[in-house]
């Protein structure tokens, strides 16, 4: 499974094998509320068949039309505004007031993308400075922490993961977990040194290593961007990696079990030696408690707490909490 920005450059790549030139959109900068983020992206083709988003749907249908009928800036990079008046704003379903800058680049070969690509392969984030008066590029590592921007003449778009998951175990639960997590730009390593462990996985493109949980652990970096989900059940998997990851201050650190089961986790943390506030830090039962049961389910409770936590979405993680106390 690929995340939207790697979709789309496979997407690039396969349709200018067919089209002379296509239409990469790139939002810019945003004023009010947005339907999508700075960095978002659309790849539209000369029939009008486009991938990728940079709003909720109206304006993909206007940058079509305008694309197809060529009444668009002919030169290698451009800019677009929308919802710049209220009435405009209306009609593009931008809130009142709002306002979206699009960056406009055509693209006539993939050569422009291709750094991007071998980054992406490489699981590396990367930065791509577009110069949107002369259409020229230039490319930079990214920092962790690096966001897409716009400065009023380059276009940093941020391309590949700048959040990591370390998942201990090698199950059914952790196939899906990593699957939802590259669709949503993390960079996932699945950890399990048990001989038992299907091949399937360590052939598989995901990133696989062997190693004890807890020394893997101690490699992560960056720790503040960083989460580690313990998904085997099993003590002797989990608590030492749990025990490593909560001495240091990662994101999130979080277990699979009931709450028996976390209550035990927790005496054991105790008995090897874990204060109660690094205890605290610990995450369990892991996920939002919308009645999951499946692997593919769990999955989605699971991402959608880490996903409401890092947009700082207070109210969903409290909303958790006082349901787990009223079902106690």
């Amino acid at each position: 499974m690929k995340n939207s920005d790697a979709n789309i450059l496979t997407t690039a790549h396969e349709w200018l094998a067919e089209e002379k030139e296509l239409l990469l959109v790139t939002v810019a900068s945003t004023w009010g509320s947005s339907p999508r983020p700075v960095g978002s992206m659309m790849l539209i083709r000369s029939d009008g068949s486009f991938v990728g988003s940079v709003s909720g749907g109206c304006i993909e249908e206007d940058l079509i039309h305008k694309y197809v009928s060529e009444d668009l800036p002919e030169k290698k990079a451009s800019m677009i505004s929308y919802g710049v008046g209220k009435l405009e704003a209306q009609n593009f379903g931008l809130p009142c007031g709002g306002k979206l800058d699009l960056v406009l680049e055509r693209l006539h070969s993939t050569e422009s993308l291709e750094i991007v690509n071998r980054a992406l392969q490489e699981n590396l984030p990367i930065a791509r400075h577009l110069n949107v008066r002369t259409g020229t590029t230039i490319y930079s590592d990214a920092e962790w922490n690096q966001q897409s921007s716009y400065d009023g003449e380059y276009l940093h778009k941020i391309f590949g993961p700048q959040w990591q998951i370390l998942l201990i175990g090698a199950n059914e639960l952790s196939r899906f977990v990593a699957n939802l997590a590259i669709s949503l730009d993390y960079r996932v390593l699945i950890c399990d040194p048990r001989e038992h462990v299907n091949d399937d996985w360590i052939n598989t493109d995901m990133p696989f290593t062997t190693d004890m949980p807890d020394d893997v652990v101690s490699t992560l970096v960056p720790i503040e961007q960083s989460i580690v989900l313990a998904l085997t059940h099993d003590p002797k998997m989990d608590d030492m990696a749990l025990m490593q990851a909560l001495l240091m201050d990662f994101f999130y650190v979080g277990a699979i079990g009931s709450r028996k089961t976390q209550a035990a986790r927790r005496k054991r943390l105790e008995q090897l030696g874990l204060t109660a506030s690094q205890i605290a830090k610990l995450h369990g039962p892991i996920g939002l408690p919308i009645g999951s049961k499946t692997p593919a389910e769990i999955s989605v409770s699971i991402l959608a707490e880490i996903t409401a936590l890092r947009h700082e979405c207070v109210v969903s993680v409290m909303n958790k909490q006082e349901q787990l106390l009223r079902s106690a």
